[in-house]
Parts: C-alpha cells; structure tokens; sequence
C-alpha cells in the first residue's frame, strides 16, 4: 500500500508540473502571437524602408501620428511654376484653397463660406496628381504650414469589417486637428463599388466644421464612376476638366522641361515641336524629352553600353545644339506613344 502510495503521489505531482508547464508555453505563445500581429500591423501601412507613406507634414512631427495615417515626401521643387498649359485651373484653386487662409476677412465680411472641395478628371497623365502636390507646396511658404494627406481609393478599402470606414474616420480626424490642411483622394473612383464606404465619406465630409481650413480633392479618370451624390454642391462644390493640352499648352510644357538644357532650344524649334505632339498628354511630352535626352548620350558615348563599368563623361560634350540639328527630338517622338486617350478616341 505504501508503494502504491508513493506512485500515486508521484503521478500527481507530475500531472500538476506538466499542466503548469504547458499552461506556460500556452501565455507565452499567446504573446508571441500578439507581438507577431501587433508588428503585422505596425509593417502594414510601412513603405519598403519601414517609412510611413500617405501624409506630408509640411512643420510636424510624424511621429506623432498613428499608424494608418502615413508619411508621403512631396519635392519641395515642385510648385505652379513647374506646371504648364494650366492657369485657369491654378487660379481657381488658389482662389478656393489659399485666399481663405490669406484674406479670411473677406469670407467673413460676407458671411459666405470657402468652397468645401473639388473634383479632378480627365485622361491619365494631364497633371492631376502633379497640380493637388504642387498646391500644397504653394501653401506652405513662410510661417504658414499646410498638412496634405493622400491617399489612394484603393487605400481606403480593407478585407476586415468595419475597417475602411475607421481609416477614414481617422484620417479627417487627423486633418481636422492638423488644419489648415488638405486631403487628396487619388483615384477616388476606386472607392465606389463599396456604398458604405462612400456613405461614411458623405457623413465625414458633411460634419466637419471651419471646412476652409479642410479642403478634400479628388482625382479620377473615370468620372461615371463617381457617386452622384458626392458632386453635388457643399461637398465636390467645383469640378476641373483636365483634357489633352492645346497646342499653346503644349508649348509651355516643352518650355518647362528644356529650360535646363543648353543652350536652350529657340521659339520656332518649340513651337514646330508642340504641333508634331498633337494627342500627347503632360506625361507624354516629359517622355519625349528624356528620351530625346537618352539618344543624345546614345549618339555621343555608345560605348557606356557596352561595359558595366563607370567611364568618365564630358557631359558638355553631348550638346544640346547638336541633339536639335540632328533631329534626336524627332526620334524620341516615334519612341514614345500618344495618350492612350487620344487613340481611343482616334478609333472612334
């Protein structure tokens, strides 16, 4: 009895010590498994640096923002100057977003409020995306600093329920607290196969207060695919028709991009360049020159593409004086393809 005793005793104290140790494992796994989803979602929204993407905070801090609401570096470089064949657009723009910042008296002596937002469309390529960057650079100068959070529509959307509608909730709560600032919706079209999503942009757009200092811009290139009830006034109260550039538009264009070159090309080179580009779109002509670019070094040093090698350039050498008279321009130009736009509706 006694031996049987002991056994007992020692099957108990085994079970006790098994159980506990298991009972262990089983927290620490747990934990584990919270710290691998914690970082799952920390890596979500992280660029391939672990750089958060989606906001530029032109004075803050961002580490001080959560998670979903990322960092996006916008080139300071980039500004309305930089923009060609456009003027209508960027005096109507400074008019909406940056006089109520600058000459709020004036809304207020009327007691009229700023409009609330505007609408992009047009084909890809007419300088959508470039003008909403370009806008936020133009507002942040001196003291005045201006927050610009983009997203993309595709962004917005999440497998998890309930998810979309909280990044977007989170993100107007961190432009309404960061104002004056400015969100933009790159292809925002991508938001309307889901109809709550765009009824919690409705209701976002909708309750936020001083929308002066909080303008929302969308940008799409499909404008059938835009809810009707986010066009209508008090929400997109102005929509902006970006179309293929005329052929003045697209002489500035051409100007912007070849005033770094030297010598730089004369007015008739220019303007007989902006007929032969009928059917390109913003996108296409900066193609053009870079390709033009390309075939100058191609012409000049072939013998870099023959060697993994660095060699030594005389990058004055390859003259932009030759790269007109012996018509790289014109090469560039069968290279690069029209607007996809413009062959469409060539076909029609």
């Amino acid at each position: 009895m006694a031996a049987l005793s002991c056994i007992q005793c020692f099957y108990a104290v085994w079970f006790l010590s098994v159980g506990s140790s298991r009972s262990t494992w089983s927290n620490q796994s747990m934990e584990e498994d919270s710290d691998d989803e914690d970082q799952r979602a920390s890596n979500r929204f992280a660029g391939p640096q672990g750089k958060r993407l989606g906001v530029q905070q032109n004075g803050f801090k961002p580490e001080n923002l959560p998670l979903t609401v990322l960092l996006l570096v916008v080139s300071p470089q980039v500004g309305f100057d930089s923009i060609g064949g456009l003027s209508g657009h960027i005096s109507a723009l400074k008019e909406m977003v940056i006089f109520p910042l600058l000459y709020p008296e004036v809304f207020d002596n009327f007691k009229i409020q700023p409009p609330r937002g505007c609408l992009f469309y047009g084909p890809p390529g007419t300088g959508k995306t470039l003008v909403a960057r370009a806008l936020a650079n133009e507002c942040s100068h001196g003291n005045r600093k201006v927050a610009f959070f983009m997203r993309k529509g595709a962004d917005c959307l999440s497998k998890w329920v309930g998810e979309s509608e909280r990044q977007l909730r989170l993100l107007f709560e961190q432009a309404y607290l960061k104002r004056p600032s400015i969100i933009f919706f790159d292809e925002i079209d991508g938001l309307a196969p889901v109809r709550s999503i765009v009824s919690t942009l409705l209701a976002l757009m909708d309750g936020l207060e001083n929308r002066g200092e909080v303008v929302v811009i969308g940008a799409t290139n499909r404008l059938d695919f835009i809810d009707p009830a986010l066009r209508r006034p008090g929400r997109f109260d102005r929509e902006f028709l970006f179309g293929l550039p005329d052929i003045e538009s697209r002489k500035e264009i051409l100007k912007i991009h070849t005033r770094q070159w030297n010598p730089p090309p004369s007015e008739d080179f220019l303007s007989e360049l902006a007929e032969k580009c009928v059917g390109y779109c913003g996108a296409d002509i900066r193609a053009v020159c870079t390709e033009a670019a390309l075939c100058a070094l191609r012409r000049r040093y072939p013998q870099i593409y023959s060697t993994s090698q660095k060699l030594l350039l005389d990058v004055s050498s390859i003259s932009l004086l030759s790269l007109i008279t012996n018509t790289f321009v014109y090469n560039a130009l069968q290279h690069c393809k029209r607007c996809i736009y413009f062959q469409i509706v060539a076909k029609m």
